[in-house]
């Protein structure tokens, strides 16, 4: 795991918090947040609700954040990134496009 237990331990409830608040804006329902090591994504969400988020995701940026929870979270009402997905993401979250180039172009420090 890239993020000490202490650093998740103490940013948890920053996210939860996250989490609640667009789980609340977008009327969707999550029933856990858990964050672990991923290599190859930010985050994925279920059908059942059960939101996994990259320890990474506590070195970026709070915006940068904020459009990953938000991204995982719209995936609970459109399973894909057609148009009903992209329409909604820019009435919530107007500039998504700006930080998913920004998120694509991110380089985490690893401490391993």
């Amino acid at each position: 795991m890239n993020g000490t237990r202490d650093e998740l331990r103490g940013a948890k409830p920053d996210i939860d918090a996250l989490v609640a608040q667009w789980a609340d804006r977008l009327h969707v329902q999550v029933k856990r947040v858990q964050i672990r090591s991923m290599r190859s994504k930010w985050g994925s969400i279920s059908t059942a609700g059960v939101l996994t988020l990259a320890d990474d995701i506590l070195r970026l940026p709070p915006d940068l954040a904020e459009y990953i929870v938000v991204h995982e979270l719209m995936h609970l009402r459109y399973p894909d990134h057609r148009r009903g997905w992209r329409v909604s993401m820019g009435m919530v979250l107007p500039d998504w496009r700006e930080r998913d180039f920004r998120l694509r172009n991110f380089q985490t420090v690893s401490t391993t």
